[in-house]
């Protein structure tokens, strides 16, 4: 069966399984974010938080890399996210994509991004991806 981009088109679904602290910590390392609150529990409980929070960047570019991951992506033009809910260290977090709106002229289309936490919306997303053409998915896997 061969799926052709259209409005509705999902991309497939990728569950990133327990989100662990060495992770964060690789992430943090690089960024150059030194807040404690990623890091330890009594720093998290005091900004009043259950637990860790997994930075806000690093759940955008794993957002990111599920639309470049997608074989009709040539290059992704833009991305932004809106941060509804934490992401915690040690869950389960479960990333999605759906195609929002087609240009067939520009070969662009947009996709609108999910990321969920045990069931809870944490991270809405939209991203303009230019795509190599709006032909048989399935054909370039």
């Amino acid at each position: 069966m061969t799926q052709s981009i259209s409005r509705g088109t999902r991309l497939p679904e990728r569950c990133v399984e327990r989100l662990d602290l060495d992770r964060v910590r690789a992430y943090l390392a690089v960024s150059g974010d030194g807040n404690p609150i990623h890091t330890d529990h009594d720093s998290a409980r005091r900004a009043g938080l259950p637990e860790r929070p997994v930075p806000g960047m690093l759940v955008m570019a794993m957002l990111g890399a599920l639309v470049e991951d997608w074989p009709p992506a040539v290059v992704t033009l833009k991305l932004a996210a809106r941060f509804v809910a934490p992401v915690f260290i040690g869950g389960d977090l479960v990333l999605s994509g759906k195609v929002a709106a087609v240009d067939t002229v520009a070969n662009r289309v947009i996709i609108r991004l999910l990321a969920t936490q045990s069931g809870k919306l944490c991270v809405l997303g939209e991203a303009e991806v230019e795509v190599d053409d709006f032909g048989d998915i399935d054909a370039r896997r």
